[in-house]
């Protein structure tokens, strides 16, 4: 389980470097730093149309997205703007981390089609769990960051991905979690 958490993190970080893109582990204060920016696009192009999902694979050329059971493709051009957590970037940032691990996105689509703007978004941290309970039919997390030590509740969003049996629910479990941007989580990877 060790040589995989540590391929995973150099493959992580060869991407990143080639890519001169970096994720972050550390909550994102400036994620909005871009929001002027699309808000401004809103009101040039009033005929966006706005998708939310997840970027299963994108190349120079086009992007995939599945939202929520729904899989679409765009075209991705010269004139497309690319956003990786509030910061210009690039389409090869927006890589899938490691195997299911996919960047959230909004993406804003012109009325021909074109893509016009990929808004990605992924924070990630390894905690270990401290208890988990169900809370009005949905699942809650309390998390022990293992950076930082802090512990939070969060809830587990009910699309999120996570380990298909239940041994990861287990009282001081590594975990990766991948949080959304409504601050739920929406991915989690047992280490």
């Amino acid at each position: 389980m060790l040589k995989k958490t540590i391929l995973f993190f150099g493959v992580l970080t060869i991407l990143l470097i080639i890519n001169n893109c970096w994720a972050t582990t550390k909550p994102i204060s400036n994620y909005d730093a871009n929001q002027h920016l699309i808000q401004a696009l809103r009101v040039k192009e009033p005929g966006l149309k706005y998708y939310y999902g997840e970027i299963t694979a994108i190349t120079v050329e086009k992007l995939w997205i599945d939202c929520f059971g729904k899989k679409y493709s765009f075209t991705i051009t010269p004139e497309t703007l690319v956003y990786c957590n509030g910061m210009p970037s690039n389409w090869g940032a927006l890589q899938p981390v490691a195997p299911n691990a996919y960047y959230e996105t909004e993406l804003y689509v012109g009325e021909n089609g074109e893509l016009r703007l990929v808004n990605a978004h992924y924070y990630g941290e390894e905690c270990l769990l401290k208890e988990s309970r169900f809370t009005g039919g949905h699942l809650q997390l309390t998390l022990c960051s293992v950076t930082s030590g802090e512990e939070r509740i969060l809830a587990v969003n009910a699309n999120a991905r996570t380990p298909s049996d239940f041994g990861w629910l287990k009282t001081d479990t590594a975990l990766f979690v991948l949080f959304s941007l409504n601050g739920d989580i929406r991915a989690v990877y047992e280490l």
